[in-house]
């Protein structure tokens, strides 16, 4: 079964954890598992069609990923061999005062039209298409729950809503005495997963610090200059110090369990 979260937020857009967000896991993909999505109460309609659409452009990039990573070396291969043969043609073909740059270009033309060619042949290949159709009725046969865990996170995230940026950067910092509170159990290691790729993908700022706050918080002398650092992300409204300090705490807690 795979599991996907809807998480509402007040200040936020919506986190929206779907299995399939990652392109590079696409070979893992199931055609034929189960699809559910969990939230901390009934959602409506609309809200469904959003969570199929997002799942939907993820299934087509994850697997036309696949597709190419598995056809690469075929296309590069022929579309070289274009280029050698169009070069060659042309040599002798066309006699001009500068020789060389007209066999140039039109090799490189014709050797990116073949790459396109082959890159677009493959992405609608029959196993890629089965695979895109048996997935996409996978999401349209999605069973929704509810959950008293996602209602917990979303407490969570609405409570640090509340905290300056100044105090909560200490408090993912492990700085001046101040600290995140626990969240609690955490049903499994796919939801940090999901956490954290989200914070790569919108913000990769913060994410990339993830490393250096680990050892902060781990080291008995403060990082005050780190803390200053995310105070100084923290102003600025399109970062997100929140879902940051989720990643933080749930790493922690699968950690420390």
């Amino acid at each position: 079964m795979k599991t996907g979260y809807y998480i509402q937020r007040e200040d936020k857009e919506d986190l929206i954890l779907s299995p399939f967000m990652n392109p590079q896991e696409a070979p893992k993909w199931e055609m034929l598992e189960k699809v559910q999505w969990i939230s901390s109460g009934m959602v409506e309609a609309n809200q469904i069609k959003e969570l199929d659409n997002i799942a939907y452009l993820q299934i087509e990039k994850g697997v036309n990923l696949e597709s190419q990573e598995e056809k690469y070396y075929s296309r590069l291969f022929m579309s070289a061999g274009v280029f050698i043969v169009v070069y060659f043609v042309m040599s002798f073909a066309i006699r001009d005062p500068i020789p060389i740059l007209d066999e140039l270009g039109l090799a490189s033309i014709a050797t990116w039209g073949t790459w396109r060619y082959l890159k677009k042949r493959n992405n609608q290949g029959e196993m890629s298409l089965k695979k895109k159709l048996e997935l996409k009725s996978r999401i349209s046969e999605a069973s929704s729950e509810i959950s008293p865990f996602v209602g917990t996170v979303e407490n969570y995230l609405d409570n640090l809503r509340s905290v300056n940026s100044l105090t909560l950067s200490d408090m993912i910092i492990k700085c001046h005495g101040r600290d995140l509170e626990p969240l609690g159990e955490i049903p499994d290691r796919q939801f940090t997963d999901m956490v954290d790729y989200t914070l790569k993908v919108k913000f990769p700022k913060l994410y990339y610090k993830k490393d250096q706050i680990k050892e902060a918080r781990r080291d008995a002398d403060e990082n005050v200059r780190l803390s200053a650092y995310l105070v100084n992300l923290g102003q600025n409204k399109n970062q997100d110090l929140a879902l940051l300090a989720l990643s933080i705490i749930c790493e922690e807690t699968i950690i420390n369990n």
